[in-house]
């Protein structure tokens, strides 16, 4: 097994990008009998409601190419019972989508996550093992290694390798922090105002645009504007957005 650590680092420190070290990572996790990886990272990666923030940064490697569409796009990362249980634990945890199976899933796989159990019992991607790595800040890492067309009960011999997965998931995490912040966001610096600022702070501490307006002095119209106009130069999708990319750039801190 020393061997196998070693050869992975070594691995790692001569892949030139996040996607020459995923390649490195599926050669060392097809000893366990993963074929498909995902990682992704989130520096925000629930909201004041408790509801699931989509991740800026996922890749995969051996998974459909509609896999990254559906999760990021069509709302899929929110209701994936993984991801559930990834914002809930801090060691590695097995799991599997087949009925019966007794894994982390079991409790969860409802009707809310109807259409993630099905996109992958039709891919076949339905056992797997998830690492969550977590900040201080909360920001959260996972890293998933899938078995494609596995045995019923594959997820019960991951359990014994569940130290060397999560120990090779942090080797990885570690060589691909540096590189996220130019994979996950734009080349071209992002340059916000004060007042910007202040209003995607106040909106990562769950204030509302009439709340923020409030606090600030200023009119409802003139606090989303703010918002509006930080959210644009961010690139994001939404407001929560925006404040995951702001944090994740360094862009706002003292939250």
């Amino acid at each position: 097994m020393e061997d196998w650590f070693l050869a992975l680092e070594e691995g790692l420190n001569g892949a030139a990008d996040l996607d020459a070290g995923l390649d490195v990572m599926v050669d060392a996790f097809s000893r366990f009998g993963l074929s498909s990886i995902n990682y992704d990272y989130s520096p925000m990666p629930l909201t004041k409601d408790q509801e699931i923030v989509t991740p800026v940064l996922l890749v995969t490697r051996n998974a459909p190419d509609s896999m990254i569409d559906l999760w990021r796009n069509a709302g899929y990362y929110q209701i994936d019972p993984v991801m559930r249980v990834a914002n809930t634990r801090t060691v590695p945890f097995t799991w599997s989508y087949f009925e019966n199976a007794l894994s982390s899933l079991t409790p969860i796989l409802d009707d809310r996550a109807r259409p993630v159990a099905n996109y992958l019992h039709d891919t076949r991607l339905t056992i797997g093992v998830t690492v969550p790595i977590r900040y201080g800040n909360g920001a959260l890492a996972t890293f998933t290694g899938i078995r494609v067309d596995p045995e019923r009960h594959f997820h019960r011999d991951l359990e014994q390798h569940l130290s060397e997965i999560g120990l090779a998931a942090y080797m990885f995490h570690n060589f691909a922090m540096p590189k996220l912040r130019p994979a996950a966001g734009s080349p071209t610096p992002v340059r916000l105002t004060r007042r910007e600022v202040e209003c995607l702070k106040l909106s990562a501490q769950g204030y509302s645009a009439k709340q923020i307006a409030a606090r600030l002095g200023r009119s409802i119209g003139t606090a989303t504007l703010h918002l509006q106009n930080a959210t644009r130069k961010l690139g994001a999708r939404n407001r929560t957005h925006a404040v995951s990319l702001a944090v994740q750039g360094q862009l706002i801190d003292g939250i």
